[in-house]
């Protein structure tokens, strides 16, 4: 008998995550959380039901944000109105880098919302949950392992048995159909990863692209996520461009790293700045 998916692979990842301080929710209790209704047939269980731990969300924006004042579900309409693409995607990256807003009614003004608390990690809740299944109303997809941040999925793990031919392979093709399929999951989900307990490869949603997609290495110390991703390249140039001490720069970039992108943004930048901080760049 061929040892299971779950067995092999799943199972190991849970109890992983739980020996490095991750929560392991039950699969019935994550679909007690997100409202699924025990009475309706299994197969619609799963039908337009919510895609966050709302209660847990709800405290911790009340938590971190002392003058929010907005009623329980307010904010998670405003996330279901979130386009479900790469550019609903990137402005719930704002939302998890904490640039996301809300008015404070007292002082008539905007604030920052904090959703994750980065000064103090303790401070957070980190849940990883299994079978995480959803349904659009068109298609149903089921996630094999979220990893979720106070309430908010930001990680999915696809796994295959290592039995299977180009397992990894059928694992990373599974996440374009959800891709496809459930556009909604990858609103918050910023990361997923397709493994077969022998290899490990990772990308940022909404860029499957198989150059864009990467092999874990235990050997090597650095790690990569594009895109979004390469926003800190941006600013650290512009910033160093925009020196007002400082006349002359060497941008320095290797084959293939994006550097089109990280210039052209840089030069927009750049070229809206005073004529007199305008530096010398070679």
């Amino acid at each position: 008998m061929k040892p299971s998916e779950h067995k092999t692979v799943q199972a190991r990842i849970l109890a992983y995550a739980q020996e490095v301080g991750w929560s392991l929710v039950s699969r019935e209790e994550a679909e007690q959380r997100r409202g699924f209704d025990p009475v309706v047939p299994p197969a619609d269980r799963a039908r337009n039901r919510s895609l966050f731990f709302d209660d847990l969300l709800y405290a911790k924006v009340r938590q971190f944000n002392p003058r929010y004042a907005e009623a329980e579900g307010a904010l998670l309409g405003q996330f279901r109105h979130l386009h479900t693409d790469i550019y609903g995607n990137r402005k719930f990256v704002e939302h998890l880098r904490n640039r996301g807003k809300f008015v404070d009614h007292e002082e008539r003004r905007e604030r920052d919302l904090l959703l994750i608390d980065y000064d103090y990690p303790a401070n957070n809740v980190y849940e990883v949950t299994e079978e995480w299944a959803f349904h659009n109303g068109h298609y149903g997809t089921r996630e094999d392992i979220v990893f979720l941040i106070n309430g908010i999925p930001v990680l999915m793990i696809e796994c295959k048995n290592a039995n299977k031919d180009e397992a990894i392979a059928l694992g990373v093709d599974q996440i374009r159909r959800y891709h496809r399929e459930t556009p909604e999951l990858f609103v918050s989900q910023q990361l997923f990863t397709a493994t077969d307990a022998i290899g490990f490869s990772y990308g940022v949603s909404w860029n499957t692209v198989r150059r864009n997609i990467f092999n874990w290495k235990d050997e090597e110390l650095n790690k990569y996520i594009l895109r979004q991703h390469q926003t800190g390249a941006v600013e650290a140039t512009v910033n160093r461009a925009l020196d007002p001490v400082r006349k002359r720069g060497l941008v320095w970039h290797t084959q293939g790293s994006g550097k089109t992108f990280t210039m052209i943004k840089a030069a927009e930048q750049l070229f809206r700045a005073p004529e007199a901080d305008k530096p010398t760049i070679l």
